[in-house]
């Protein structure tokens, strides 16, 4: 008889091992945190305490209450493999498997084989099958992501009506100046010297306009540059 609860001893553990780790063996595919191992010892823990409640008390009610303080303990182990990547949320697949896998160490302690084997069964079908649909219904709900918000700027560049010794034609360096940027409107007046008007969109922070109209300024010929936003409320484009 001692033989026999041994060898039954003994299947429960290794039935919560090898489930445990085929659990396991899906995450661990997927380069998860919580991989065979952590699945299986789990699984194998759960099996150990209900065989513990089961051997030192003649309390039939002991393994479940031992089940539900197992299935209780787990929730912060799994709470470990969750983490945080800027605004994204990652491991809670992870830590809810290992919270299944305690679950069939459970059964597989209580004796009860053919739910443990359903239970696994079950749980890898929602790991692996429901997996494109997740990716599905995301590719179709996820928000589209907003463009960075920009300004329009009006700026005027008035040029020096004679040119600093030994410098070059200024225009073109102050196109080439504007044109690095988007370059919404661009017009050159007729008159001596000529007026450079044009309007640019940039990014909403003041930060790159400000070093737009420094790099004008810094433009030998440049006698004079202003600007100013056309809006005083940031667009979306």
């Amino acid at each position: 008889m001692q033989s026999a609860v041994l060898v039954q001893f003994e299947f429960r553990l290794a039935l919560a091992l090898v489930l445990g780790a085929v659990l396991g063996l899906e995450r661990q595919l997927h380069h998860r945190t919580a991989g065979t191992r952590t699945n299986a010892l789990v699984a194998l823990g759960a099996a150990l305490f209900v065989l513990m409640a089961q051997s030192i008390t003649n309390d039939a009610s002991a393994p479940g209450r031992v089940a539900g303080q197992v299935i209780t303990g787990i929730g912060f182990l799994g709470a470990g493999a969750i983490l945080r990547e800027g605004t994204t949320i990652v491991g809670l697949t992870t830590a809810a498997t290992v919270w299944c896998a305690a679950g069939i160490g459970t059964l597989a302690g209580l004796g009860s084989w053919y739910e443990a084997c359903v239970g696994t069964l079950f749980i890898l079908t929602a790991n692996v099958l429901l997996r494109p649909l997740d990716s599905l219904i995301n590719r179709f709900t996820a928000p589209a992501a907003l463009a960075p918000a920009t300004q329009d700027y009006r700026v005027r560049i008035e040029l020096l009506p004679a040119l600093p010794a030994g410098a070059g034609p200024p225009l073109p360096a102050v196109l080439a100046l504007l044109n690095s940027w988007h370059l919404l409107t661009l017009r050159v007046t007729e008159t001596t010297p000529p007026v450079v008007q044009a309007t640019l969109r940039l990014p909403t922070d003041t930060a790159p306009f400000g070093q737009l109209l420094a790099a004008l300024a810094a433009v030998p010929g440049v006698a004079q540059v202003s600007g100013e936003p056309l809006m005083a409320l940031a667009t979306q484009t």
